[in-house]
């Protein structure tokens, strides 16, 4: 008789299952997860979970977890994290993260970077070396405030802009990966309230703009000045997160002045009519009947389609766009 060796046991050996629209190629695992601390999730109530790859939804795994879980040691176990280091979350089909929240809540997710970061690669800095410059995936070219030449960082867009048929867009470099996004020292961008004492940033616990954080004006700053433009702020503390005003780092461009009258004139309200959740853009269905692009970036909470909002109408290069988009 024979002694064969049994293979190992390959859970991605299994058959390809095919999606008959389009014969799109899915790969389906099931499997169970131990991930209590003795190892044995014996006797344990079992919730089945289907994780889906947030890049690629055709790729998903199936597994089974203690009810009580949270979502990211599903993540963990799944094997569907990438290996180059990108900050992964569990995510909603709204992109909102939900790393803590427990398995038995949500059947189904995905894993993939927040929609709202994108990686850009430092090229070049101004002649004050106060801001790095770089270019976005699509093309755009990012202004990025305490970043040096060289360095390949994690940001989100604020102001967008087109300069000689380029397009380009400040943006705030994110600490992705560590326990503080943000460090005292740091130059920021960011998009203010005005009148307010507090201004929206990114938020590590939910993938969005509502984090609030403080800024403080120098002595004789005269704030109308810098109305309808992003602040460069220097953080001065992280816990609260608080920060100061750097007055002589901003710079009040041409098409800024232009967004500031439109925007003072032209307002609206509507509903989200369609998303693209990948690129992060989508359309508005406003109360006159035009549809007006967006960014998830100018939206200062969580995208839902249907959802009513009021926004600012500003010019951009390929007709009007909403920005500062708030729920109703």
């Amino acid at each position: 008789m024979v002694n064969r060796k049994r293979p190992p046991h390959n859970p991605f050996a299994n058959p390809v299952k095919r999606v008959i629209s389009g014969e799109i190629p899915v790969r389906r695992v099931r499997k169970k997860a131990s991930l209590n601390d003795s190892g044995n999730s014996a006797g344990a109530n079992l919730t089945e979970v289907t994780l889906k790859a947030w890049n690629n939804p055709s790729t998903e795994i199936t597994l089974q977890v203690p009810s009580g879980s949270p979502c990211k040691e599903a993540m963990m176990v799944s094997g569907l994290m990438p290996r180059d280091g990108s900050p992964c979350h569990c995510l909603d089909k709204n992109g909102r993260i939900i790393d803590n929240r427990t398995v038995s809540r949500h059947s189904q997710f995905q894993i993939g970077v927040p929609p709202i970061l994108e990686s850009v690669w430092i090229e070049g800095t101004n002649k004050r070396g106060t801001i790095g410059i770089g270019h976005l995936q699509d093309g755009t070219k990012a202004f990025v405030p305490g970043v040096g030449n060289g360095e390949f960082v994690w940001v989100y867009r604020l102001n967008e802009w087109t300069t000689n048929s380029e397009a380009r867009c400040n943006a705030t470099r994110v600490r992705a990966g560590e326990e503080q996004i943000f460090r005292v020292g740091d130059l920021i961008y960011l998009s203010p309230r005005y009148g307010e004492l507090t201004h929206p940033v990114y938020n590590s616990e939910s993938g969005l703009l509502n984090r609030q954080m403080r800024v403080d004006l120098a002595p004789g700053t005269v704030r109308r000045k810098f109305e309808r433009i992003d602040w460069i702020v220097e953080i001065t503390s992280v816990s609260p997160l608080r920060g100061v005003l750097r007055t002589k780092e901003i710079f009040v461009p041409p098409h800024q002045l232009i967004q500031e009258k439109q925007a003072q004139k032209i307002k609206g309200n509507g509903k989200i009519k369609w998303c693209d959740w990948k690129k992060k853009f989508g359309f508005i269905k406003c109360d006159d009947g035009s549809n007006l692009f967006f960014h998830f970036s100018k939206v200062e909470s969580e995208v839902k389609l249907g959802m009513k909002v009021e926004f600012d109408i500003v010019p951009g290069d390929k007709g009007p766009r909403a920005i500062n988009i708030n729920k109703i």
